[in-house]
């Protein structure tokens, strides 16, 4: 089954006081653009939206049962509550999504507990915390042995230190979860949305069809206008790891550094290939000599040398330079 990715960034970070209903709606559309088929949001971020965007899926963080009455105003797919909130009986039509830690023992007992203490129905499943490091054949077992023991899809939250979050999600993915709960724009307490895409594109190359990685740089960059407490660029803070890891790697046989940098020859020759290919498809045209004449020209006297001195001179830091 393909893992569905929620983003639960409207409620793990903290929301700028001035930032407008149209800037969150417009984040939460670049999210579902990126790939995200569900939203989180908590009461926050309903005071601020009067409608919520179509094209994705969203989950009602509860927080209090007194939040309930919010669920006859916007049209939510899933209310996610925890045993704390089970504290009073819980009635909701709409269906509800069970948080619980992760723990040595499998799920199934505390789900079934939980039903019996609301009037509705518990039709998914959240694991959120710290997982212990998985090898790949321990975190397919895992996710199997989670997934028949329960009835429901399975969401799983990794919370660990930053990297070995997202190198959980990874793995958890590649294990068939049925969903993942990412965070855009996060330093460290939850797995990362960037930090997956770019890890899936440039170690496994395994970028799910689904996931737009130009879209989640989007929502990366509008995160900024709402999360007060994001600093600097992220994606190009991940562009910079990615071109000092490019830049640090050795031939395997040689023991030489790779080169990564485009040179002289290099751009002479795409210049040259450019001219050749323009000049074909001018042949096809019905035009005048004069008119061909003019255009070939201008084509070979193009000012290309602008960008090769910029490739090769000046001191350039990113991926594609």
């Amino acid at each position: 089954m393909k893992t569905v990715i929620v983003d639960n960034s409207l409620c793990a970070n903290t929301l700028a006081d001035n930032v407008s209903g149209e800037t969150i709606t417009g984040y939460i559309q670049y999210l579902a653009e990126a790939g995200v088929k569900y939203v989180e949001l908590d009461f926050r971020t309903l005071m601020k939206i009067n409608r919520l965007p179509e094209g994705i899926g969203y989950i009602f963080r509860l927080v209090d049962p007194m939040f309930m009455q919010l669920t006859e105003v916007f049209d939510f797919d899933y209310v996610l509550i925890n045993f704390t909130d089970l504290r009073k009986k819980i009635s909701s039509k709409v269906p509800l999504m069970l948080e619980l830690p992760v723990m040595d023992a499998l799920p199934g007992r505390a789900v079934r507990y939980a039903n019996s203490l609301v009037d509705g129905e518990i039709s998914c499943v959240r694991v959120c915390g710290s997982y212990d490091m998985f090898t790949a054949a321990e975190a397919s077992a895992y996710v199997m042995r989670v997934k028949n023991d329960v009835t429901v899809p399975v969401d799983f939250c990794p919370r660990n230190d930053y990297k070995t979050a997202v190198d959980t999600a990874i793995k958890l993915m590649f294990a068939g979860a049925d969903s993942l709960t990412l965070c855009t724009s996060s330093k460290g307490k939850y797995a990362s949305f960037e930090d997956f895409v770019f890890s899936l594109l440039s170690v496994f190359d395994a970028l799910p069809s689904d996931i737009s990685a130009g879209n989640m740089c989007k929502a990366s960059i509008c995160s900024k206008y709402l999360f007060p407490n994001s600093t600097g660029d992220y994606v190009m803070s991940l562009m910079d790891c990615l071109d000092n890891d490019l830049r640090m790697l050795k031939n395997a046989d040689t023991g030489e550094n790779v080169h990564m940098r485009i040179r002289l020859k290099d751009t002479q020759f795409l210049h040259k290939a450019y001219i050749s290919a323009v000049k074909k498809m001018m042949r096809k045209e019905d035009l005048s000599d004069d008119i061909v004449n003019e255009l070939e020209n201008a084509i070979g006297n193009s000012q290309t040398k602008v960008f090769d001195e910029r490739i090769l001179r000046e001191k350039h830091k990113g991926l594609l330079n």
